[in-house]
């Protein structure tokens, strides 16, 4: 009898000390999820670091847009065919037709996409530099912590270039110091792509269609829960 009251006691006290952990459980895991931060452009010209430049007599909607994407072979190939198959969707989102090509620099053969730019017949042409920014671990190994762009419009009827911005996205050598010592950077290419879609074409919409950008996420679980195309076959 003696022994079935102290199980008892010590049954009922486990359950007082667990009962305020559960309480709290059920509490955090009930509490509505904070809504995601709205990607208005402000947001995003921050997240970016972004500067650009208009050239106020250019006034001509863009429909259609030939993009020629100039990336740094330490970026390749992850970057380039996820940022022009993420482009291309990004801008038929906000109703412009677009060619993007990538071309791995540096490199021995030269590319000449003039002819195809005058089939597409494009009302702009946009050439976009990309190339990737390294650091230095604490223990002495190089790694790629992020990626920086330069994209320049030019108008195809004048040759006169009429827009440029500027961004970049890094991961600090702080954040890589406290959490990830072992930090490689592999995901940089594929991350940028999807990222660099973003900061690209929604100041492009705004500030030469002057209109309001639609919404481009920046992962493929993102695009796959808001029905954006990802290539999954390359994922």
């Amino acid at each position: 009898m003696k022994n079935k009251t102290i199980i008892t006691l010590r049954i009922v006290i486990t359950m007082l000390l667990i009962a305020p952990v559960v309480v709290f459980a059920f509490q955090a895991f009930s509490r509505p999820r904070p809504v995601p931060e709205v990607r208005d452009v402000q947001n995003i010209r921050g997240y970016y670091a972004i500067n650009s430049e208009k050239d106020a007599s250019f006034d001509k909607k863009v429909g259609r847009l030939f993009v020629v994407t100039n990336v740094d072979t330490a970026l390749m190939p992850g970057f380039a065919h996820h940022f022009e198959y993420s482009m291309i969707h990004a801008l038929k989102l906000n109703g412009i037709e677009a060619s993007v090509v990538s071309i791995e620099v540096p490199s021995e053969t030269a590319v000449d996409y003039q002819k195809q730019i005058e089939q597409f017949a494009p009302d702009a042409v946009m050439q976009i530099n990309v190339k990737s920014i390294h650091d230095t671990r604490p223990d002495g190994l190089e790694v790629m912590v992020g990626a920086s762009f330069e994209a320049i419009l030019t108008d195809p009827a004048t040759g006169k270039r009429v827009w440029s911005v500027t961004g970049e996205k890094v991961v600090g050598m702080g954040w890589i110091e406290k959490f990830r010592p072992d930090y490689t950077g592999d995901f940089i290419p594929k991350s940028r792509a999807f990222k660099f879609t973003e900061a690209i074409s929604t100041v492009f919409v705004v500030e030469i269609n002057g209109q309001e950008p639609a919404r481009i996420y920046t992962s493929t679980p993102d695009r796959l829960k808001q029905g954006q195309p990802v290539d999954l076959k390359v994922e």
